[in-house]
C-alpha cells in the first residue's frame, strides 16, 4: 500500500485505517531493501513517481484528496535530493496510466 498525503499532515494508522476498513496492527513501513526490489528507490526517498517501477507488484495507492485537488504537489523524482511539482489532474492521469 502507497499513500501520498500533504507533508505537514500527521498520520496516525490507529486513526486512520479502521476508516479504510485496515487492521493498523498487519501494516508497517517497508523495508529498505523491499523498497529497491519493488519500486527502485531507498529509504527516504520513495514517491509517487516510484509505482511506475512496481511492474507486477500488487499495490493499493491511496491519495489524499488534498493532494488531487491541488494545482501543484511536489514530489522527489526517485531521489530526495530534488523536487518536481505535479498537478492532481496529473497525478490521477499518472496513476490511470
Amino acid at each position: 500500500m502507497y499513500i501520498a498525503a500533504p507533508g505537514g499532515l500527521k498520520f496516525n494508522q490507529k486513526e486512520m485505517f479502521p476508516g479504510l476498513n485496515l487492521n493498523h496492527n498487519h501494516y508497517r513501513m517497508a523495508e529498505e531493501n523491499h523498497l529497491g526490489e519493488t519500486f527502485g528507490s531507498k529509504k527516504g526517498a520513495m514517491s509517487l513517481f516510484a509505482l511506475a517501477n512496481a511492474k507486477g507488484a500488487k499495490v493499493e495507492v491511496i491519495i489524499d484528496k488534498a493532494l488531487v485537488d491541488s494545482p501543484a504537489n511536489g514530489f522527489h523524482p526517485m531521489t530526495n535530493e530534488a523536487t518536481t511539482a505535479i498537478s492532481g489532474k496529473d497525478i490521477v492521469k499518472f496513476l490511470d496510466s
